[in-house]
């Protein structure tokens, strides 16, 4: 998974590149066909060449050719910055967030590495006695079919929790679950407020209504909390009220961040003031994934040498009382 998210950082930050220098679309897909490709990156850029015959747009390519090469978070991030006319800087905000992705699970999977050995050795070691004692079968039966059932459980949890963080996009609810859950909690709040701040500030500085460019940022978050609060905000916008009180009533929303963009609305810098929060809830989210990559491995390693020392004990607890039975 690491390698993919690598080659869409690669992919975004190559587009936004190429874009930047002011090449066209179609210039611009010639320009990354040039290099060996891959699957993924094929697919992708076949999309968008398929939606540019039929007369769409990128987005709107991806969405209707895309497949499986992208997701709803990344087209609508694309969408509001086709819109917006600011493709070059929605590509690098896509980039920078699947680099800091790539990078984060790059570390908790490092981290895990030595608390995972620690696992197998307390698996493995305990019945080692079996070899000399009974058979090799049994021996066998006591070590591997402990590990197979840990193998089927974490590989049932790997895919609930991908569904679950899929569904929470749009779910306000299972949103909230996540941010339930220490550092990775705090780190999807600020990435997807992060992707709202610079979708709204694109969206603004193209000159579109403010109603208009909020429901777009609220779709590109990947947050339910935050598409659930686009609900109930959006409709009062559209009624003339302001967005720094309106912010204010929903808990998503940091209150520092609704006091700034009520006083950059009475002034009329809610473009720049977007901006600089969409950095700060960029670096924000930096750190939080730093603290998950750090603090992860630790927890599991705790988890793991308490199982460890369980599993020792046992074992000298019925060695010693299968001597004793025989005195």
């Amino acid at each position: 998974m690491t390698s993919s998210l690598r080659q869409k950082h690669l992919l975004y930050s190559d587009l936004a590149k190429t874009l930047g220098a002011g090449l066209s679309v179609n210039r611009a897909l010639e320009t990354l066909g040039r290099h060996d490709p891959g699957k993924r990156r094929d697919q992708f850029l076949s999309a968008i060449r398929l939606g540019l015959g039929d007369g769409l747009g990128i987005a709107s390519s991806l969405r209707t050719h895309g497949g499986d090469a992208t997701s709803p978070l990344e087209v609508n991030l694309l969408e509001a910055a086709e819109h917006g006319g600011q493709l070059p800087e929605g590509c690098q905000h896509l980039a920078d967030y699947f680099l800091l992705q790539a990078d984060t699970l790059q570390k908790i999977r490092s981290g895990f590495a030595y608390p995972l050995l620690v696992l197998h050795v307390a698996v493995l070691l305990p019945p080692l006695h079996l070899l000399f004692t009974d058979s090799v079968t049994a021996y066998l039966k006591a070590s591997l079919i402990p590990l197979l059932v840990l193998y089927v459980f974490l590989g049932l949890a790997w895919f609930g929790i991908r569904a679950l963080m899929k569904a929470a996009a749009t779910s306000a609810s299972i949103d909230s679950l996540f941010g339930l859950i220490p550092w990775i909690g705090k780190c999807r709040r600020s990435l997807a407020l992060s992707r709202f701040a610079k979708v709204l500030q694109i969206s603004l500085l193209s000159g579109r209504r403010v109603s208009s460019s909020f429901a777009e940022a609220c779709a590109a978050s990947g947050s339910g909390r935050v598409l659930d609060a686009s609900r109930r905000i959006v409709p009062q916008i559209e009624m003339g009220n302001e967005i720094g009180p309106l912010l204010e009533k929903e808990a998503i929303f940091p209150a520092e961040f609704a006091h700034s963009m009520a006083t950059a609305e009475h002034v009329g810098a809610l473009d720049k003031e977007t901006g600089r929060w969409a950095q700060w809830f960029q670096e924000e989210g930096s750190r939080a994934a730093a603290s998950a990559a750090e603090w992860f491995p630790r927890l599991l390693f705790v988890l793991i040498a308490a199982f460890a020392g369980w599993k020792i004990i046992s074992f000298y607890l019925g060695y010693f009382s299968q001597i004793q039975s025989l005195m």
